[in-house]
């Protein structure tokens, strides 16, 4: 397995303006030798984290090339890659390349090449060996939103509706999900949308309560949108009739 990499920004280390493409050629009494040393290579160790995408800087520090490639491979891999035109940009005799990492990559030990070539054809390479490493997500906890009702019922108009439900999260058995925000929602009669109306929040055991004027006939139902850590539920709909409005039927 073996990774060609896209060359990215030139290190920052260096101050001064970034110079894009290729720069005249500068007259020189003396050649510069070709060199190329891979300075760091950061993040090491690279962490992935499930399948998300890891971005690994490797910096080079280059002179008396006329092209540089970078390339990543698992330690202990020797199939022989092949390579394209590079096209890079750079800053003076510093350049970046960029690897993306993801949970397709081996865990363990991986090899940076860069190799440098000059006009006359003479290839110098330098390794550098970094640290690969997967990092496991846990998985979102299943929720559920349980005894939600609506009452009284039949209610009149105006009055105060009453809700209340309990809010449960699956770790090893179903338990209350404290200080998470419940929504309410509301469908009318012959209606196909909901409505939001208002929130409130679980207390230590995932119990809630809310309150809204009832002023039409419908569906009314709870809902969790779910956090980093939890997946997102809806209660059942608790439908309620209200006396002094002329519904229609559900």
């Amino acid at each position: 397995m073996f990774k060609r990499l896209a060359v990215g920004l030139t290190a920052a280390a260096v101050g001064g303006s970034v110079i894009a493409g290729s720069l005249p050629a500068m007259a020189e009494r003396t050649p510069v030798p070709v060199s190329v040393d891979i300075v760091r290579v950061q993040p090491d160790p690279v962490v992935v984290k499930g399948n998300k995408t890891t971005y690994v800087s490797i910096d080079v520090l280059a002179k008396g090339y006329k092209d540089v490639e970078v390339s990543v491979k698992p330690d202990g891999v020797y199939t022989i890659q092949s390579h394209e035109e590079s096209r890079w940009r750079r800053h003076g005799d510093w350049l970046r390349f960029t690897a993306e990492f993801d949970g397709n990559d081996p865990k363990g030990r991986w090899i940076a090449t860069a190799t440098a070539v000059d006009a006359n054809g003479k290839k110098v390479t330098d390794d550098h060996r970094f640290t690969v490493e997967h990092e496991p997500v846990d998985e979102e906890l299943d929720t559920r939103i349980v005894g939600f009702d609506a009452g009284p019922e039949p209610i009149r108009k105006n009055r105060t509706l009453h809700m209340s439900g309990r809010l449960q999260a699956y770790d090893h058995g179903w338990e209350g999900y404290e200080n998470q925000e419940v929504e309410i929602y509301f469908r009318a009669s012959g209606s196909s949308t909901w409505k939001y109306i208002t929130r409130t929040e679980t207390r230590w055991d995932g119990r809630f309560w809310a309150k809204a004027r009832a002023t039409k006939s419908g569906t009314w139902r709870a809902v969790f949108d779910g956090n980093d850590e939890a997946e997102d539920s809806r209660s059942v709909g608790d439908f309620v009739h209200v006396r002094g409005w002329n519904p229609i039927p559900r």
